[in-house]
Parts: C-alpha cells; structure tokens; sequence
C-alpha cells in the first residue's frame, strides 16, 4: 500500500484514533506538546495481517492500511513516527501506561472505553454485513430479506455443529473470527503468529461461556 493512495483522504475520513487518557482537551494538549518537544510521536499499530498491517516478510517493516496512516500523521505533525505493534488484548494497556502517544487500530466504540479513551470525531471503518442464500431464492437485495425466516452463527452453533463430527478432545475451546490470515508472501498461514497471539481480548472461550462438550 502506498501513502499517496492515502494521503488525500486523511481529513475526511478513516482515522480511529484513540487519544490518551482522560481524554480532556488540556491532556491532549500536553500530548502534542511532549510529542512536538520530542520531535516523535509513537504510535501503536495494531497488524494482525490483511490490509490493515501485517509485517513485510522481506523487510520485517509494518505494512498495509494502518502503519501507512501512522506514518502520513507523523508527516502532518512533522515528526518522525515510531511504530510499535500491538496486539488486541494489551492494546489499552499500552496507551494507558504511555508507552504509546495514540493507537491507529479497529476498535468498537463503546460507553466503558468512551470513559477513558478519546476518539478521532470520524469512525475508521464501517463493519457491514453479508447474507448468504440459495441462488434460487429470489433473493438479490437487503430489501428482498424482510420477512423471509433467517438465521446467524454463533460460536455456541458451530461447536454444536463440529461436536457429532470429531472427537470431543478435538473439539476447540477458543473461536476467534479473523477477516483474514496472516500469511507469508508465498500465501502460506503464519500459524506461529496466530499462536504468539494466544487468548486476545475478541477470543470467545466455551468455559467462560458455559458451553459443555459431551463425553
């Protein structure tokens, strides 16, 4: 991903930013002061891979969406960017602690974290949703589903799925929904990475939820 395909769209669009915290006008003040002081402002990139960020297998730099902005932000401050990667569970933590200015990552808005984390005033990405339907349904827009009987997947139905099928040792106790997987140039998964990622913050666990695996 090149940073002229994202320059443009930097003010009108896109960017998640969480703020440190407090999140008052006079904190994110000082914040900009330190970070102007220092002539660098650190940022924590979330890069589970896809388009958002993943590592350059070839460089180990962070690519994609998210380390772009990082660095088009730096630009606009005119300071240099330090990029550290994060991961979901402990992204908080670092901007909390200060071992990060800001975060550039997906992250659901809501009222718990609204208390201690400040937002960019515009959404980084919309989150939309898809049908799938036999092609003999008659169905070919969001309009022709009103009425018609549906269904979603729950982790709890996929584990009732998998249960008559494997044994139930191999039935998994954590499910995680990714948009995509890490993978190497050659299109290979990086399962290491999935591993050295462990139980994060969106990891759904079938004990915490109760859900029992007959025997």
């Amino acid at each position: 991903m090149k940073t002229r395909n994202i320059s443009g769209r930097i003010l009108q669009a896109a960017v998640a930013l969480a703020l440190a915290a407090g999140a008052t006008g006079a904190h994110a003040d000082a914040t900009l002061d330190k970070i102007k002081e220092r002539g660098t402002v650190t940022i924590g990139v979330l890069a589970n891979g896809g388009v958002f960020g993943s590592i350059d297998p070839a460089t180990q730099q962070l690519v994609g969406w998210n380390p772009d902005l990082a660095r088009e932000l730096a630009k606009g401050l005119g300071v240099k960017a330090e990029l550290v990667q994060v991961q979901t569970a402990t992204r908080t933590q670092f901007l909390i602690s200060g071992k990060v200015d800001l975060l550039i990552a997906s992250m659901e808005l809501n009222p718990e974290r609204a208390e201690i984390l400040g937002y960019a005033p515009t959404p980084f990405f919309r989150v939309g949703g898809a049908a799938a339907t036999r092609k003999d349904s008659g169905i070919a827009k969001w309009e022709d589903l009103r009425g018609k009987p549906g269904c979603a997947l729950t982790p709890e139905a996929l584990l009732d799925f998998c249960q008559p099928r494997m044994p139930y040792f191999a039935v998994p106790r954590y499910l995680r929904v990714l948009d995509d997987l890490p993978r190497t140039e050659n299109g290979k998964v990086r399962k290491f990475r999935l591993r050295d990622e462990g139980v994060t913050g969106d990891t759904w666990d079938r004990d915490a939820a109760g859900y029992r695996v007959a025997r």
